[in-house]
């Protein structure tokens, strides 16, 4: 085999092991860092394969999966062991994977190496290809579907209107009055948000800061709603529950 295709093969098994551990913690580890870790760790098995096979040694194994868990974005020693353990569960899952798809179809393992009737190299690539699929597709339906909302926010004189985007997926709501809560970014309404309500992103946790306004509308129409301030700039000027957008936007 031409090292060029084992080091291929052998980073789009990595690559399907890292989105399939980062898939197991729910997080999105940037792209980039996916292939670099994936490719140094291709790099490292062909030379495992050849000049070095003392980098085969098992007691390495452990090193290896370490290290391929530094892709996952953490922030404590006990999530980078939570990450390890996510890279080791989908290692294993992943290459059983591989191997029961060799052994239905005629192949098995010799000296070390696995064999298949199939093109392997075909099925890792629709492998790795299928777990990008998803967000692929849910980001060209969200820009579909995408609609917009007028919010007008008044409180204590001030007077703000946001472009807001009316997002499906939010199920934001103050946890006492079960109010709807949208979210803005302004710093002169920061002052007057002093009631805490707990959030979960995609980065994990959070708490925001809300208020209830004087006089909340979205395209004109009054809304009983609580207006959260983010700490920082969004991509959008304000983000509304989808129980707040008329029904002509959605």
């Amino acid at each position: 085999m031409y090292i060029e295709l084992f080091i291929l093969d052998n980073l789009l098994m990595n690559l399907l092991i890292l989105r399939l551990g980062a898939a197991l913690l729910s997080v999105r580890p940037p792209l980039c860092r996916q292939f670099t870790i994936a490719l140094v760790g291709a790099v490292y098995a062909a030379l495992a394969a050849s000049p070095l096979p003392i980098l085969a040694s098992w007691w390495t194994k452990p090193f290896i999966v370490a290290f391929m868990a530094l892709e996952m974005p953490v922030r404590s020693l006990r999530g980078y062991a939570v990450a390890v353990a996510a890279v080791f569960s989908a290692a294993c899952f992943t290459g059983g994977a591989v191997l029961v798809i060799a052994l239905m179809s005629g192949g098995g393992i010799s000296g070390g190496l696995l064999l298949s009737d199939l093109p392997l190299r075909a099925v890792l690539i629709g492998s790795v290809a299928a777990t990008f699929l998803p967000r692929i597709v849910r980001t060209l339906l969200a820009r579909r579907v995408e609609a917009h909302a007028r919010l007008r926010v008044e409180h204590r004189g001030i007077i703000r209107e946001f472009d807001a985007m009316i997002d499906s997926g939010n199920r934001l709501h103050e946890p006492v009055t079960g109010r709807p809560v949208a979210v803005v970014h302004c710093p002169v309404l920061k002052t007057y948000a002093k009631l805490p309500i707990p959030c979960t992103t995609a980065a994990g946790g959070a708490v925001l800061m809300s208020f209830k306004p004087d006089r909340a509308t979205v395209d004109g129409v009054p809304r009983d709603v609580i207006i959260a301030v983010a700490p920082r700039r969004m991509t959008v000027e304000a983000i509304l529950p989808a129980e707040c957008g008329n029904v002509a936007n959605l």
